[in-house]
């Protein structure tokens, strides 16, 4: 009995020997196989991740699962230097409240700005427009449903084209019970072309807008693309 016990004592020993050699084996091992691979080695086939991002020669792709590209690129106007053309919009200066940019609160008072929509858009999805403005009436007497209403007019171009692309789309935004000078964002998605030249022209519905005054501070068109950015050529 008692030299048994010693054989699964000792065989014991062994076993633990062996799981110690082998995890040292593999501590040794592991930092020479991250050393056998280079950051600056290509990649040479697509590598899916959490994000639905897939990375091909060095990592400077990137696309979305359903084949749109996986970076926004994105064009900034600031409100004030929009374009008011021959309407009658009204500057408003910052203050201790409002940002400042362009009043509007009537029919025929437009604001305009374009972009230039380079070969980098990936031309699967939608570009967006997003229009930054602030309520310009106290309105905290309103509906919680209330709403501003504007209307974006886009006119597009490619080289070598004669006619314009020109589409309309109607924007809706809830502001509910907002107070003077609060601050909301209108969204809406259109479709350009790669490489060409967009115009918009905005205007604040006011016939059917519960709220018809507003300030718009700033405007942003983002559209997909599968690259950062086009540096080149």
């Amino acid at each position: 009995m008692h030299h048994s016990i010693l054989n699964f004592i000792g065989l014991t020993n062994e076993l633990m020997l062996k799981y110690v050699f082998v995890f040292v084996g593999i501590l040794v091992l592991l930092p020479l196989g991250m050393m056998a691979c280079d950051a600056s080695d290509p990649l040479t086939k697509g590598t899916y991740n959490s994000d639905g991002f897939y990375a091909v020669d060095g990592g400077h792709l990137s696309r979305e699962y359903d084949g749109g590209g996986g970076y926004w690129h994105e064009h900034n106007e600031d409100g004030i230097n929009l374009s008011p053309g021959n309407s009658a919009a009204t500057v408003i200066a910052p203050n201790i409240s409002s940002l400042g940019g362009w009043r509007l609160d009537a029919l025929g008072e437009w604001l305009y700005f374009d972009v230039a929509i380079e070969e980098d858009y990936d031309g699967v999805s939608d570009a967006q427009v997003q229009i930054f403005f602030e309520v310009n009436v106290d309105n905290s007497g309103g509906l919680v449903t209330d709403t501003v209403d504007f209307q974006l007019e886009f006119w597009c171009k490619r080289l070598g084209e004669r006619t314009n692309t020109n589409v309309t789309y109607d924007i809706s935004t809830v502001v509910g019970q907002a107070e003077q000078h609060d601050l909301f964002v209108a969204t809406v998605d259109c479709t350009p072309t790669p490489d060409s030249l967009v115009s918009f022209r905005l205007e604040l519905i006011t016939i059917t807008s519960d709220v018809d005054s507003v300030i718009v501070n700033y405007v942003k068109l983002r559209y997909p693309t599968y690259t950062p950015a086009l540096e080149v050529n």
